[in-house]
């Protein structure tokens, strides 16, 4: 979503001092892949090597998660589950693997992610690095305890014609990013300087099918909850729109776990996702959200409001909140 030419972006205190560990083993002139990111699964530090060995140049691997690249590498989504589970569990996962790289080569992968956790004994750091095995015998292509199959890439071109932008007049024929931009446009206006957007809205999506102001009020209550769930401190908004694959999970560009709702087992959706960074919510209060009994936090209130906004149109509406991850509400459009 964003790039950089630069190998690492703003840190905390233990990503920092992560990156310097690895400079000072000499991951800057290893052979070995080296990556570092932050608890949220986000690459924060690259060497040089990583680029050199799975062709991916720095703005597909700099702010976005390890999820991302095991994604666009076309590996299994139970190989993305199975890496995010170990981290989340605090255990380092090391696997083999076929891997496609980004410049179309096809290696045989050896990859480490260590979870690191700070002061306090909090996950709050990984490290990856990854290394190219040589040609074996068919016999000893896979590790032992582990399986992987390549996939094909989900880098599909979609056909970029033009859409209608939404009129604002009940059902019509909308572009779901128009109508999020124009929520974020509103929320821009309500946002301290505490709170950074990021956004990616594509806008050669399918058109739908729906009550366009009430689209707008469901993408502005998720985005208000998101504000305020950062209004404590510094922290990011990330808005995304975009198009499932069919039987397969959302692997999200901003929070590092993947989510597998039911609908996705039946055809593609188009999806709205709103992520912040700030404190995850708690059972009781997610419960309260979805049974429209709020409490007394803005938050849930905005939250209760988007689900009831979800119900009446006709969509579904997922929130998920994990410590270290921040908060994620997922909107599924199905096409119909």
């Amino acid at each position: 979503m964003r790039e950089s030419s630069s190998h690492h972006c703003r840190t905390n205190n233990t990503v920092s001092t992560a990156i310097d560990r690895a400079r000072a083993d000499g991951a800057e002139s290893s052979t070995y892949a080296v990556i570092v990111g932050n608890r949220a699964g986000v690459v924060e530090w690259a060497n040089d090597a990583w680029s050199q060995i799975t062709g991916f140049p720095l703005a597909e691997t700099l702010h976005k998660p390890i999820s991302h690249f095991l994604e666009v590498a076309g590996i299994e989504l139970e190989l993305v589950d199975f890496v995010g589970q170990h981290y989340l569990e605090g255990r380092t996962c090391t696997i083999e693997f076929p891997f496609a790289t980004f410049d179309e080569r096809e290696i045989q992968v050896h990859l480490e992610v260590q979870p690191i956790r700070n002061e306090t004994g909090e996950l709050d750091v990984f490290v990856a690095t990854a290394h190219v095995i040589p040609e074996r015998g068919p016999q000893d292509l896979y590790a032992p305890h582990l399986r992987a199959t390549p996939r094909s890439r989900a880098l599909e071109q979609r056909s970029a014609n033009p859409r209608p932008r939404c009129t604002g007049e009940g059902h019509a024929s909308v572009s779901l990013s128009e109508c999020v931009r124009r929520a974020c446009d509103s929320a821009r206006s309500r946002a301290s300087n505490r709170a950074y957007f990021d956004l990616s809205l594509p806008a050669n999506l399918p058109n739908i099918e729906l009550h366009t102001d009430r689209l707008i009020e469901l993408a502005d209550s998720l985005i208000e909850a998101a504000l305020q769930n950062v209004e404590e401190s510094s922290g990011c908004v990330t808005i995304l729109t975009g198009l499932t694959e069919a039987t397969r999970g959302h692997i999200s560009e901003a929070y590092p776990i993947v989510a597998r709702p039911a609908e996705l087992a039946v055809g593609p959706h188009l999806f709205l996702e709103v992520h912040d960074t700030g404190l995850p919510l708690l059972p009781d209060a997610l419960a309260r959200v979805r049974e429209n009994r709020p409490g007394a936090s803005s938050p849930e209130a905005a939250l209760a409001r988007a689900f009831e906004s979800s119900k009446t149109l006709g969509v579904t509406l997922h929130i998920d909140s994990t410590w270290g991850c921040g908060n994620q509400s997922l909107v599924l459009i199905p096409l119909r």
